[in-house]
């Protein structure tokens, strides 16, 4: 009987037979790009879907860091395929442009930031500004040095969101839920406004964390001044800032709008 041969296993004419069992990531190594690249794809979409949303916050997380430490133009393909470590086209198998990468480093970077503070909102119920200003300070102290990068990402992902519509309406909409912390917790310490308060706090903290990271404090300690603050707004200070009135805010708008 006629001995049957794989073809996928006879060299083509003019090579050499392998010797023993050859790996295949040799093999697809010496292959055309297009060949690459079809296997890559379709590695992807056999891959079991844990292990693709592990690869694909693999790649995103590696795209913060780039962005964070490099700014908004490193940010290619391939700056992310060497900043995770793996191997050419990965993040473009993903995130076939730009503006996608870009469109999924906002929705990670969002996930990350609400895990981080529905951490710190499940351990804090102040009852007064200094309890609420010391965990506040704490979250501070940690964006500009454990979660630098995180921070630094943030602040460019704002800055390119202001020529990019698609970008600026993802930010605002991740807000929403942080900005509801942050007014119940003003509500908690007796503000007399918390839904115009939390912008109050909320812009007041961003300046001071982007000062920290520009212009590094090894001392950084905000507390006092945030205390300070809680407690003008809260009206418990010894000099009360008291809220602006509804008519007053509405005519202070229109007028800067003119202007």
């Amino acid at each position: 009987m006629a001995a049957t041969t794989n073809a996928a296993s006879v060299p083509a004419s003019g090579q050499k037979m392998p010797r023993g069992r050859v790996k295949p990531e040799r093999l697809l190594a010496k292959a055309p790009t297009a060949v690459r690249s079809v296997v890559s794809v379709a590695a992807v979409v056999t891959m079991p879907r844990p292990l693709v949303s592990a690869r694909r916050e693999l790649l995103l997380d590696a795209a913060i860091r780039v962005l964070g430490e490099r700014g908004v133009r490193a940010v290619t393909h391939r700056a992310v395929d060497a900043e995770a470590g793996v191997a050419a086209g990965s993040t473009a198998n993903y995130f076939s442009t730009r503006e996608a990468l870009f469109e999924a480093i906002v929705e990670r970077f969002s996930q990350r930031e609400r895990a981080s503070f529905d951490g710190v909102a499940a351990k804090v119920c102040p009852t007064s500004p200094a309890e609420l200003g010391r965990a506040l300070a704490a979250g501070a102290r940690d964006s500009a040095g454990p979660n630098r990068t995180l921070t630094l990402s943030r602040y460019a992902l704002l800055v390119e969101s202001a020529n990019n519509p698609g970008l600026r309406e993802q930010m605002a909409a991740t807000g929403g839920r942080v900005s509801a912390w942050f007014a119940n917790w003003l509500r908690l310490i007796g503000s007399t406004d918390p839904d115009y308060h939390v912008h109050v706090v909320g812009n007041y903290l961003t300046g001071l964390v982007l000062h920290q990271l520009a212009i590094p404090d090894p001392h950084f300690d905000p507390t006092e001044k945030i205390v300070s603050l809680l407690e003008s707004l809260s009206g418990t200070g010894p000099v009360s800032t008291p809220a602006a009135p509804a008519a007053g805010r509405a005519t202070r708008h229109r007028r800067d709008r003119r202007t």
